[in-house]
């Protein structure tokens, strides 16, 4: 199932001369009904970034392709020119504002397209993160920026993220870099996350600034700037500009979905396209029809009442993430949990019947135990002579031994203490001489410090260990239970 010889020509034109493709598709009348003709003609009109027609033709060859593909489900050519139908039916969608029915028809080109080449892909990622982003929907929209693999769209993403988490100085951050970053002369987005952050911060002076700044541009932020600026002269008490904005609202947005509204949709649609329940699609919208009509007359008779229902979702967010994150604390403790007991299950097992007591026996007559402990009794260790001592301190190579001595004396022992025990960096060495007996100012000497910051050191390590008593008898303690 191929088209004819006279498309195949014309496609491979308007891969190279796009605009010479364009004409004569345009000039060609008679075959203005044929399916694959409507197909190129809006392939053509993108590639020449001409806005496309009403979409008739573009239905008529989604249906064309989709009748045809059903008969012959394992037809690759058709299966892609049914996935292109609906990416051209989608851009066509966006470019009239319809966000939700141009994110159903990317999402079902997406699964359609399995085998469809890399650019083709590319472009159905750039135009999904293009609709969730206009439409507030970070989450989503980050799942595409990463596969489009550019780094101002995974910054944005990121951005607002932060921003939506209440992490203002890191979104802030983060759309400076943006608009500094950016080669292109409308940065609307990048000013309005500025403006935003400001605002949430309290910061109403620096907010108002950037929101100027969107404002004196065409972009399509002016009515989410607008939005913001009635809310925040609402709080300033500031009846003259307050008013001076809703108008400005109201002649933004009249023509406009509720962006709420808006996004809520495109999340459904997303959710059921990662579970695969893309045949719910239509139901769903022809649903959620009367209520879009409905919200949008409340919105244009009663701004309060949008900024009311703004006000709310922000409010269930807030708790959806404290939730989330209750959630999450708990999954994670339980991980840690099941962690500890793996390792202490594992040391058990290793330990094969050999005590603590054999094993610390075998730990101090270790050859760099015994060379440690030597070299500390040929000298008088005291805190009145450790500036003579500096000779007896431990070099990296015998610190490395000691550990490991450690470690092959008591099974998985730097692990317990890490990850059970919450011990940290070099602080196993000091447990390690701690439990062969040294002394503080032993160990001070040996690790080549003041006793003062010797004895801060094991201090510090106790508290970690939450003990009163000294480091080896809480090591003998622990290590006991779990060897016999």
């Amino acid at each position: 199932m191929r088209p004819s010889s006279r498309f195949d020509e014309l496609s491979e034109m308007f891969k190279k001369e796009p605009t010479n493709a364009l004409f004569l598709l345009e000039q060609d009348t008679i075959s203005f009904y044929n399916p694959e003709y409507q197909l190129l003609l809006a392939e053509a009109r993108y590639l020449n970034n001409c806005h496309q027609d009403d979409g008739e033709g573009l239905v008529s060859a989604m249906k064309y392709y989709d009748s045809l593909s059903n008969l012959y489900s394992k037809n690759e050519f058709l299966i892609n020119q049914k996935a292109k139908a609906h990416c051209f039916y989608g851009i066509k969608e966006f470019e009239d504002e319809n966000y939700v029915n141009a994110v159903e028809n990317y999402l079902k080109a997406l699964k359609i397209a399995k085998h469809m080449d890399d650019d083709f892909k590319l472009l159905i990622y750039n135009k999904l993160f293009d609709c969730f982003t206009n439409n507030d929907c970070y989450h989503e929209a980050l799942e595409f920026a990463l596969k489009i693999e550019d780094v101002n769209t995974i910054d944005y993403c990121l951005a607002n993220i932060s921003l939506e988490n209440g992490d203002y100085s890191k979104a802030l951050k983060l759309f400076d870099i943006l608009v500094k970053r950016s080669q292109k002369s409308d940065v609307s987005d990048y000013e309005y996350g500025i403006a935003r952050c400001y605002f949430c911060k309290n910061d109403l002076d620096s907010a108002i600034l950037h929101y100027e700044q969107v404002l004196a541009g065409e972009n399509h932020m002016l009515a989410a700037a607008a939005s913001d600026l009635v809310e925040l002269y609402r709080e300033k008490c500031d009846t003259a500009m307050y008013l001076k904005y809703s108008d400005l609202y109201f002649s933004l947005s009249s023509h406009r979905n509720p962006i709420f509204l808006t996004s809520s949709r495109i999340s459904v649609l997303y959710n059921d396209f990662k579970n695969s329940e893309i045949a719910e699609y239509e139901q769903l919208r022809r649903n959620q029809k009367n209520v879009v009509v409905l919200i949008m007359i409340v919105a244009v008779v009663l701004v309060t009442g949008c900024i009311l229902i703004r006000y709310n979702k922000n409010k269930e967010r807030e708790l959806q993430k404290i939730k989330e994150e209750s959630e999450n604390k708990f999954v994670d403790m339980q991980k840690s949990l099941t962690k500890q007991k793996n390792m202490l299950e594992n040391a058990r097992e290793k330990a094969g019947g050999i005590g603590f007591l054999q094993r610390l026996t075998d730990y101090e007559n270790n050859e760099i135990c015994l060379l440690i402990k030597n070299r500390i009794e040929a000298r008088d260790v005291s805190r009145k002579t450790i500036s003579d001592c500096y000779k007896l301190a431990l070099n990296g190579r015998e610190t490395v031994q000691l550990v490991t001595s450690a470690n092959s004396c008591f099974p998985m022992f730097s692990s317990l203490l890490v990850d059970n025990l919450g011990v940290k960096g070099d602080n196993i060495v000091y447990c390690c001489l701690s439990l062969l007996g040294f002394s503080i100012s032993e160990i001070a000497v040996l690790m080549k410090i003041t006793y003062q910051a010797a004895n801060k050191r094991i201090n510090s390590i106790k508290e970690v260990l939450k003990t009163n008593g000294t480091i080896k008898e809480c090591l003998t303690k622990y290590f006991s239970d779990i060897y016999g």
